[in-house]
């Protein structure tokens, strides 16, 4: 309860600083969730049905109202807005969108036309046929292999034994273990170091970056949870959003080797979902970028790792003066 209304500070929730309270669970159920035509009617059909309940106050219809209207103040005004706080509402939303859209495509209504029934129906027909066709698309990120396999044995093939690899604290390390060409492998056969990306940007903190800055071999980020949070951030983490800008534009003396996407996508057709930046570009023929997804969806189900290779060495001082925000 601490970490959800925000009252403690966790890594994890800071990617909801400066969201909008209801507006993102809408936006994100909406889009991510139920596919954006499915998303609009259940929640503008519920808007609608709450509307006119309020001026009939029907005592059975007020239990669905009633609940449904608490628990979403409740859990869309606070601080950690998880889209899966959300689905045990979504049932009720059905049920209200489909009670509404059911009073406007009866016959016995005095007012409904040829016109508004064939509408209604149409509006319903389409928005769930457009959700079976986004939940085909949706599942195929599961029928592939997971990011995380795919650049781990990229890792093990290219990168030889004893290299130094830096990582990023609170996010997964990559590789991970596998068996390849019948050869058991581990994440042990490399010497490690840790960039502390979300600890206060202060002084220590940048002589921890240029230390490992200028002693690993590569920089594996797993995930896209630390870059894209601090990187909205600037405010919070100057420094660290300087970091990531440096080391996307290759300036820290890394250059990009090795990516792999998984991106929601049914034969060419790709839904993107962009977050902090473009640097690995989707594949398809049609690529449709749906913007930010939550940070609870991207990480887990379809990661964008990314390895990063030294190609040259920066001395201490140039590392020191190129990450000092300025």
């Amino acid at each position: 309860m601490l970490i959800a209304r925000g009252w403690l500070d966790y890594p994890y929730t800071r990617q909801y600083a400066d969201t909008l309270p209801f507006v993102y669970p809408i936006a994100q159920s909406s889009v991510w969730g139920m596919s954006l035509p499915l998303g609009i009617f259940a929640w503008g059909g519920s808007a609608v049905f709450l509307w006119r309940w309020w001026d009939r106050r029907d005592w059975r219809d007020g239990f669905i109202v009633s609940w449904a209207l608490v628990y979403f103040l409740l859990v869309g005004g606070q601080y950690a807005k998880y889209p899966r706080y959300l689905l045990p509402l979504l049932p009720f939303l059905f049920l209200m969108a489909s009670a509404w859209l059911r009073s406007q495509t009866s016959r016995n209504t005095q007012h409904a036309t040829r016109f508004t029934f064939h509408g209604s129906r149409l509006t319903l027909y389409a928005s769930l046929f457009l959700a079976f066709v986004y939940s085909l698309t949706f599942v195929s990120i599961y029928s592939r292999e997971h990011p995380w396999l795919q650049i781990s044995r990229w890792m093990y093939a290219n990168i030889p034994p004893g290299a130094t690899i830096a990582t990023e604290h609170w996010d997964d390390t990559l590789p991970v273990p596998i068996r390849s060409a019948g050869i058991e492998r581990a994440p042990t056969e490399y010497h490690w170091q840790t960039l502390p990306m979300y600890d206060a940007d202060d002084a220590a903190k940048l002589e921890t970056l240029v230390r490992v800055l200028g002693s690993s071999d590569y920089i594996v980020l797993a995930t896209e949870r630390l870059s894209a949070t601090i990187t909205r951030l600037p405010a919070r983490y100057p420094m660290s959003s300087r970091y990531y800008r440096l080391l996307f534009d290759g300036q820290l003396g890394f250059e990009p080797v090795a990516s792999a996407r998984n991106d929601i996508a049914l034969d060419r057709l790709t839904l993107a979902d962009e977050r902090a930046r473009d640097l690995v570009p989707p594949r398809g023929a049609w690529v449709w970028n749906w913007g930010a997804a939550d940070e609870s969806f991207t990480v887990y189900d379809h990661p964008l790792p990314l390895v990063f290779k030294k190609t040259r060495g920066l001395p201490d001082s140039d590392l020191r003066a190129l990450l000092t925000p300025r």
